[in-house]
């Protein structure tokens, strides 16, 4: 029973990753403007998260977001093995 909840649970925030990055996407399109554009990723290898941004702020918010991500694994993890 714990394995289904743990499948749905990661089914769950896929699509919820998936929704915030579609609307991340529209809103992004929809901004007009002549400014400049601000962008970032996180590439996860393992434990370590390689961050890339075009600015301080950008690459700052995304490793927090790396940070808890990783915390977010490492709950669901330790739910798995002991069985809580």
């Amino acid at each position: 029973m714990a394995d289904n909840a743990i499948i749905l649970l990661g089914t769950i925030i896929l699509f919820i990753g998936l929704l915030l990055a579609i609307i991340a996407l529209v809103v992004s399109s929809l901004q007009s403007g002549s400014g400049t554009r601000k962008s970032g990723a996180v590439l996860v290898i393992g434990p370590i998260p390689i961050i890339f941004g075009s600015d301080p702020r950008i690459a700052r918010q995304l490793l927090i977001l790396a940070i808890i991500l990783f915390l977010a694994l490492v709950i669901v993890y330790l739910l798995r093995v002991f069985e809580l």
